[in-house]
């Protein structure tokens, strides 16, 4: 089964992974690169990103997977997971500013409890 399949069907021995698996709904998959992997090939590692939503917000998994071939099936080896960098695109609220919601209370007392 391939990494990616394993998240969607939730096949996965780790529970916290598993948990995350079961709580997000999967939206898609992209190969970013492939090395190596081919017919003749023992190994191989398949970059990819699986987009998804969870608790409202959509986010994207990056990993760099190895894979190894076992009687002819390629097998998931191991993964490193690309943490991805959230760029802010407009000013931070302080917590003594106006609620951006639109309310009269400060950040602090309403949204950003």
């Amino acid at each position: 089964m391939c990494r990616y399949s394993a998240y969607v069907e939730h096949a996965i021995d780790y529970k916290s992974t598993r948990d995350w698996s079961e709580q997000s709904t999967w939206l898609g998959l992209k190969v970013v690169a492939v090395e190596k992997g081919g017919l003749a090939d023992s190994e191989g590692i398949v970059e990819f990103e699986a987009a998804y939503e969870r608790n409202g917000l959509k986010d994207v998994h990056r990993e760099r997977a190895k894979f190894k071939k076992d009687n002819g099936r390629w097998l998931y080896d191991e993964g490193h997971v690309t943490p991805l960098t959230i760029v802010r695109t407009g000013p931070k609220t302080g917590k003594n500013d106006p609620c951006p919601c639109g309310s009269v209370k400060k950040f602090k007392h309403c949204c950003g409890r």
